[in-house]
């Protein structure tokens, strides 16, 4: 069963577990005070890792809500790291973990598990199998070289967090988030980070900027920015995008350009290529910039999607298959949310029923949620723009979205 697939049913994703086993810490930065001001907020699942119970306090450092805060943290979440390099064959797996040197880098069943999904092996079948034949199983997938053909270890503290492809170019957070800014410029100024995930060995982050902005109707404010997805040690390249952020409710959601519209995309280089880190950077600022420039013609498109009436049960019913939802098990969520947000008949009543349950609702998964923003991206913006090929975006980046 596919990414997809196990959305539909409604099955929470392989990929939401961290290297301890716990799910990928979120931190929503929500609060608006005056003059938006921007203050943490903390989830039930913790901050920086830590695992808050009610009337418990985190001691740890707050999150930055600035750029250039965020680019000090990560050069922090970066050399938390230690990369271990392995040749194909003499990578070899044992029931309690990987021997290096004499010595036992430790693995448990999520690690394992991991692995599997990883490679795209049935991770919570093989689980219920023994160690050791996980471990064979392991062990013949690395001389096949599904783990690459430099297959690197990488831990954090001395655990074990995944196993990436060495010959492939991996770009630290703070290098990522470095090219952002400088893609950026000077619009990289007043910039607010709204959301932080995934830390510290994934970079999650959306960021709004009061400088694009618009009203939709008085007193409804909404921002827009880029949302940025950067797994250090993932399969995937880095992921740019668009989003856009209502203060009155603090729904969030994202555009990924599709195909049709000539969009470019960033790709992993070899190490052996000369340059390789340079040239993924510059490939990361030419995207920033390129979402950034649209930003504004897709604000005033989603003013628009506030006069263009609709049949909410209908149109929400209908996107939900456009990426193979079922709304049996998703449309009265929605609706719900709908009634909220004031059951407004138009376009944008809709985009807020699907911006809020991606934003708000966290009996869902992590995955969920970001289909669900995306989907409502790819409604406010179809008066523009739409084709079957933005659909298949939404569903390539469910399977494209796994962990570290």
């Amino acid at each position: 069963m596919n990414s997809t697939a196990k959305f539909i049913d409604g099955i929470e994703g392989e990929y939401d577990r961290r290297a301890d086993g716990t799910q990928d810490v979120e931190t929503d930065l929500t609060e608006w005070g005056a003059a938006n001001q921007l203050v943490p907020v903390q989830t039930e699942r913790g901050l920086n890792g830590l695992a808050l119970t009610s009337g418990m306090a985190s001691t740890a450092p707050p999150l930055p809500t600035r750029l250039d805060g965020l680019i000090s943290r990560a050069n922090e979440w970066d050399s938390e790291f230690t990369e271990i390099g392995f040749d194909a064959a003499g990578l070899r797996f044992e029931p309690a973990g990987i021997i290096y040197c004499g010595q036992l880098i430790s693995m448990d069943q999520a690690c394992r598990t991991r692995l599997f999904t990883k490679i795209g092996a049935p991770g919570r079948y093989l689980e219920q199998h023994s160690p050791v034949l996980q471990a064979t199983l392991l062990t013949e997938h690395a001389m096949r070289g599904d783990f690459g053909q430099r297959p690197t270890v990488v831990m954090n503290r001395n655990s074990f967090v995944t196993i990436a492809q060495g010959e492939l170019r991996s770009l630290p957070i703070a290098d990522v988030i470095s090219a952002a800014q400088d893609g950026l410029g000077n619009d990289a100024d007043g910039l607010v980070v709204t959301r932080i995930a995934g830390y510290p060995g994934r970079l999650d982050v959306e960021i709004v900027s009061p400088s694009k902005a618009i009203a939709v109707r008085p007193g409804d404010i909404v921002q827009s920015g880029l949302h940025i997805d950067h797994q250090r040690f993932g399969n995937r390249a880095t992921l740019i995008e668009s989003f856009t952020y209502r203060l009155v409710c603090t729904n969030g959601m994202t555009r990924r350009q599709c195909s049709g519209e000539g969009c470019a995309r960033t790709r992993r280089l070899p190490v052996n290529l000369p340059n390789s880190s340079e040239l993924q950077l510059a490939q990361i600022r030419r995207l920033v910039r390129r979402n950034w420039d649209g930003l504004q013609e897709q604000l005033d498109v989603l003013r628009a999607t506030a006069e263009r009436p609709a049949r909410v049960r209908e149109l929400l019913s209908q996107w939900l298959r456009n990426v193979r939802v079922s709304p049996v098990t998703m449309l009265e969520r929605l609706l719900t949310a709908w009634n909220v947000e004031g059951a407004e008949n138009t376009f944008y009543g809709a985009v807020n029923a699907l911006t809020r349950v991606a934003t708000h609702d966290r009996e869902l998964s992590e995955r969920q949620r970001r289909v669900l923003g995306s989907l409502a991206g790819v409604l406010a913006f179809s008066a523009k723009h739409v084709c079957d090929r933005c659909f298949s975006v939404i569903s390539r980046a469910v399977e494209e979205h796994v962990a570290i």
